[in-house]
């Protein structure tokens, strides 16, 4: 699993949005999910090795409930992003750009030599 980002917090929202609850996520400078989800999920630490909070332990269980239910869908998505060649599409921007921008120019000088 690759990843890109860091969790600070994890916010809970039970109904409507006035009941919301925050788990702040913090792990001194480190990521908390690299440095505790991941080595919990990948390398078989345990949950008492990291001396979480009441808070973290919730937030803990938000990823792993993600993890099992949501990645299913997310990792084929995430794959079929990876194999898109954006090149072909940036170059035709681009070129576009590249016109718009001859064509600007051009009508300042026209209205500059008018």
């Amino acid at each position: 699993m690759a990843w890109t980002s860091i969790v600070c917090n994890v916010d809970f929202i039970r109904g409507d949005y006035s009941n919301i609850f925050s788990a702040d996520m913090t792990y001194g400078s480190e990521d908390f999910y690299f440095e505790v989800w991941l080595q919990i999920k990948d390398y078989g630490r345990q949950r008492e090795e990291f001396c979480l909070s009441s808070e973290q332990e919730l937030g803990l269980d938000v990823l792993d409930y993600e993890g099992e239910n949501l990645m299913p869908f997310t990792s084929p998505l995430v794959e079929f992003i990876k194999d898109i060649n954006y090149q072909n599409k940036y170059v035709a921007i681009f070129e576009i750009l590249s016109l718009l921008q001859d064509e600007i120019f051009r009508n300042i000088d026209d209205v500059t030599i008018l």
